[in-house]
């Protein structure tokens, strides 16, 4: 199993990078062959290398994502992103800024859980100067501090082979949660937005949703409410927003939702505008 686990694969035209991750992009040409492939890598012979040489990738000669704008990829593969880092805040920090608000993150860590390596460290030794490794709780934590709001885990393999080792520790009192003992190296997701929030960002661009979250608060905080009310309908009909779209904005950026549902349940009957009032009335319920 690879990191490619995570991805489903299509034909828009994502922005795609690795990062010392070049061999994931002859699959991610063949998953994605119409995204734009990037590459950031200290290994000038990779860019001549013949399996990448027909792939369209933009590669860069450097480890500095900065140099990239803000909310521009799509993806981000950076596999051994956390074992060999010097500051992983930091580097979790530039890639969220540099993901898009539906984008997400795919990486690695090696597991200080590993009943091998408690093992190790049972005896007095750690032979992993220069590595870094991690407990999935860790992880978790970089990655909340780091702005991503949504993470999965998958284990590259189960190693089956260490079963009595992890059994020691179990009967130790250790928790086995997912295999953890038995899991080397985990593999992770994470994005920049929840998959509720994501659904509501890939329907309509930032500026819609600006818009639209603008004219919904006027009206939840009574701001000129009848006006408000009359330029969110129009808005809705010239965007083509359907009624499970306004309950779910609605649902997200909303204080009062019960409140602002009432005012456009009367409003939408008045209108006579049935989809949304009958929508709006199930939603009460």
């Amino acid at each position: 199993m690879d990191l490619t686990e995570f991805l489903s694969g299509g034909l828009l035209p994502l922005n795609i990078l690795t990062t010392e991750s070049s061999l994931y992009l002859p699959r991610l040409r063949e998953l994605y062959p119409n995204a734009k492939l990037f590459a950031l890598t200290n290994c000038e012979e990779a860019v001549n290398y013949k399996k990448y040489r027909d792939l369209g990738v933009n590669w860069s000669l450097n480890e500095n994502i900065k140099i990239f704008d803000e909310r521009f990829f799509d993806i981000i593969i950076a596999e051994s992103l956390l074992t060999y880092t010097k500051n992983s805040y930091d580097d979790l920090m530039n890639i969220s800024r540099a993901l898009k608000e539906t984008g997400y993150l795919l990486s690695t860590f090696k597991n200080i859980r590993y009943a091998p390596v408690l093992n190790e460290l049972k005896e007095g030794r750690f032979p992993f100067r220069d590595e870094k490794l991690y407990a999935k709780t860790e992880i978790v934590k970089m990655l909340n501090d780091a702005v991503f709001k949504e993470i999965a885990f998958l284990p590259t393999e189960k190693d089956l082979s260490v079963k009595d080792t992890a059994k020691e520790f179990i009967n130790a009192g250790f928790e086995n949660f997912n295999d953890d003992l038995l899991t080397k190296i985990w593999m992770f997701k994470a994005a920049v937005s929840t998959s509720s929030v994501l659904a509501l960002k890939e329907l309509y661009d930032g500026e819609t949703r600006k818009n639209l979250a603008k004219l919904i608060r006027r009206v939840e905080y009574d701001i000129e409410r009848e006006k408000n009310l009359e330029n969110l309908w129009n808005f809705i009909e010239e965007n083509q927003i359907f009624p499970d779209y306004l309950l779910g904005f609605i649902e997200e950026i909303c204080v009062y939702k019960e409140s602002v549902l009432k005012i456009l349940e009367n409003s939408a009957e008045e209108r006579e505008l049935t989809d949304f009032s009958n929508a709006i009335n199930e939603a009460l319920q």
